[in-house]
């Protein structure tokens, strides 16, 4: 199958549909991933955060 036997409307129909998928990606999933990055970063940053701090509380005996 090649791409002249697809004819204009349906490749104009593909490249629509790539459209929409990019901007899909850009404005939903981009973000949402980015999200969660920043999340796993925060966590990954307190836990490093409580094990190398200190211990200021009083061990017990």
């Amino acid at each position: 199958m090649d791409i002249e036997s697809l004819g204009t409307p349906k490749l104009v129909a593909i490249g629509i549909g790539a459209v929409v998928g990019l901007v899909v990606v850009d404005l939903v999933l981009l973000p949402v991933a980015l999200l969660a990055l920043s999340m796993v970063g925060a966590i990954v940053e307190e836990v490093v955060r409580v094990v190398t701090e200190p211990r200021t509380a009083r061990r017990s005996r």
